[in-house]
């Protein structure tokens, strides 16, 4: 099952690559205050993972997660993953409404 390779049409992905290739809020990540999680693929061929290690690092306290072999969506096929995401949900709930 693939989420990127095959999927719409080529306008379609032509226009989410325009859209990803021309919006950058990295000035933005400095402001993030939430808890962060960056699960980025080492065998990620769309995005390469130096740029999901510059993402966590940009954000205060981020933590970073490469499972080995991973893709562009590494918590498919990938348990270490999947893990490491309920780990990180478990340790930093929601506060009380």
């Amino acid at each position: 099952m693939s989420l990127c390779a095959n999927e719409g049409s080529i306008a379609t992905r032509r226009r989410a690559f325009e859209a990803s290739s021309t919006h950058d809020a990295w000035s933005e990540l400095a402001g993030i205050r939430a808890p962060s999680l960056v699960v980025h693929g080492s065998g990620d061929t769309i995005t390469p993972p130096q740029n999901g290690r510059a993402l966590a690092s940009a954000i205060p306290g981020a933590e970073y997660l490469e499972p080995s072999g991973g893709r562009h969506a590494p918590h498919l096929g990938q348990p270490e993953a999947v893990d490491a995401i309920i780990d990180f949900i478990s340790r930093h709930p929601l506060p009380s409404a």
